[in-house]
């Protein structure tokens, strides 16, 4: 039997990082070529490491209409 899902809406912390996040993977993602240095800077300014910020650029590439949710860790939880 599945699993209910329930789905909760982000604090307005996370929402704030969400959007934090978004504004920076959007200037990086904008520039035509993406240095390592840019990918530090980038990852140095949201407190995470290089890895976590490729893979976050990398959903944003894929979706830029991403919600800033799906970029501050928000998931639904299964019940």
């Amino acid at each position: 039997m599945a699993r209910a899902v329930e789905i909760h809406e982000p604090d307005d912390l996370t929402w704030a990082l969400g959007e934090r996040r978004v504004s920076v993977l959007r200037a990086l993602a904008e520039s035509e070529r993406t240095s390592v240095a840019a990918v530090d800077a980038a990852a140095g300014e949201l407190g995470i490491k290089r890895g976590h910020c490729y893979r976050l650029l990398r959903r944003f590439r894929a979706h830029p209409a991403v919600l800033p949710r799906t970029l501050a860790g928000w998931k639904a939880r299964a019940c």
